[in-house]
């Protein structure tokens, strides 16, 4: 039922996928060898193609209502998740679990990356063992912490609470964006480019060091670099290529090869000098 609701949550969204058969007749022996699980689906997003695995679970409850550590977990076995890590592993294949405590809703889905509960699970079993080895009464610690029995219950923080097809898996805030934090920031915006203050709101980017500046395309350098540049330490003239600049003047990202008079990466060219005439002065901003 629970595999049926992903279904349906999967088309809601219209995100592609296939149903992998479960029977054993359509999958090779070489995953019964090689203990390997095959998960129920594979989907298809803009983030890359995920194998993904259903799993039905009453959470299990952890802590103490009384301490005020009271939690409700999802959990897997320790086989799954051998068996599943191996699929992720031999296979090369990205592979996740979508957990739901409600097998017939078709919204409330909780997802996790294998990878990330093996290392969990590593860490779990390795302490465990860690603390048998030093137990005055190893059959005795067995017989209550047997440790091939217990569950692994999967901390809250690896779980995503999202997926679409452009995002693929993600984590959805609980706070409610509104319409007044996207006034805060064009408000902010517009103060900062009213500012005279160039060493507070800087526009651009030296070309030689990337130390923050104020924007102009004339004098892309900051003072030290000018001066070196005016000193002889860096051969050329405006008309030649500068090899030795590797800074975008506006974003200050990190370019091969920057020309002194067009200091610019190329989405910053596109976006702002396109349709500027290249011998009149170019303005900050």
């Amino acid at each position: 039922m629970a595999e049926n609701s992903f279904k349906e949550f999967l088309n809601s969204l219209e995100i592609p996928f296939y149903y992998i058969d479960q029977n054993k007749e359509t999958f090779s022996k070489k995953f019964d060898i090689e203990q390997i699980k095959r998960p129920d689906y594979i989907v298809y997003t803009e983030k890359g193609v995920f194998h993904v695995d259903v799993k039905y679970r009453t959470k299990i409850q952890i802590g103490s209502e009384k301490e005020g550590n009271l939690e409700k977990r999802f959990y897997l076995s320790q086989k799954d998740i051998e068996k599943l890590f191996n699929f992720y592993n031999k296979l090369r294949s990205e592979t996740w679990i979508a957990f739901t405590n409600n097998e017939k809703s078709t919204n409330d889905f909780f997802f996790a990356p294998i990878q990330k509960i093996y290392d969990y699970y590593i860490f779990i079993t390795d302490e465990i063992n860690e603390r048998r080895s030093k137990d005055e009464n190893p059959e005795e610690f067995d017989r209550i912490h047997s440790s091939g029995f217990c569950p692994i219950i999967i901390p809250e923080e690896f779980l995503y609470n999202s997926l679409s097809f452009k995002r693929g898996f993600y984590k959805k805030s609980d706070y409610d964006f509104s319409e007044a934090d996207i006034g805060y920031h064009l408000d902010y915006m517009e103060e900062t480019t009213k500012s005279d203050d160039k060493n507070i709101y800087p526009k651009g980017y030296c070309i030689k060091c990337n130390v923050p500046i104020p924007f102009n395309k004339n004098k892309p350098f900051c003072e030290d670099c000018s001066e070196k540049a005016e000193n002889g330490e860096n051969a050329g003239t405006e008309s030649k290529k500068w090899d030795s600049f590797n800074y975008c003047h506006k974003c200050g990202s990190d370019i091969e090869l920057v020309e002194y008079a067009r200091p610019f990466c190329k989405d910053c060219f596109a976006k702002i000098c396109n349709n500027v005439r290249w011998g009149a002065r170019l303005q900050a901003g």
